[in-house]
């Protein structure tokens, strides 16, 4: 049922939405005020944004995505911070880089990546270093805005998207061509 409300006084529309997607089905409600309340647009559930990714994605690398989602505005430093252990773990589990610093392990991605992504990664593990390493110099503060954490967050989503995503696409399409050339030879 859809009610439109056509006063001019102000009110707030709530539109629901429930994912397609079969794996995730998750539920979103959005907010969108006119008049006086034109400032309460955005998520009321859940409070904040994040890409839902599949099981091939390792489950901590998810969860600490979807944390530094979560508080992201609240928290950019701890969101900044989040996503260097995202990175990180990344790193360690895609490409078996073991090496305990992340600066070697990010060093060790050259040649495989792109000059622009190798770079990317060094930013996004010097923002998140604070978190990660505070006792360095607890007089250094980096300034971190959420747009900031924001775009470490959309750095995340693409690796996720390059190499796990894209890894999985690959290897479904390459195992079901000579699924299809058999059955194409029973016919």
């Amino acid at each position: 049922m859809n009610y439109y409300n056509n006063s001019s006084k102000p009110h707030i529309k709530l539109f629901f939405y429930k994912c397609p997607n079969g794996n995730c089905k998750r539920h979103t409600i959005h907010a969108f005020g006119t008049g006086d309340l034109s400032g309460l647009n955005g998520f009321i559930w859940p409070p904040y944004r994040y890409t839902n990714y599949p099981d091939f994605v390792p489950t901590q690398i998810r969860q600490d995505y979807q944390e530094a989602c979560a508080i992201k505005d609240l928290s950019p430093k701890a969101s900044a911070t989040l996503a260097r252990w995202c990175l990180q773990g990344m790193i360690r589990d895609f490409h078996k880089i073991i090496k305990k610093p992340l600066h070697q392990k990010i060093m060790e991605l050259e040649g495989r990546v792109d000059k622009e992504i190798l770079d990317a990664l060094l930013a996004l593990k010097s923002m998140g270093n604070i978190g990660a390493h505070p006792e360095a110099d607890v007089n250094l503060i980096v300034d971190i805005e959420a747009e900031d954490a924001e775009k470490l967050l959309e750095l995340i989503g693409l690796l996720m998207e390059e190499w796990y995503v894209a890894r999985e696409k690959r290897n479904s399409l390459l195992k079901r061509l000579p699924e299809i050339n058999d059955n194409k030879k029973n016919v």
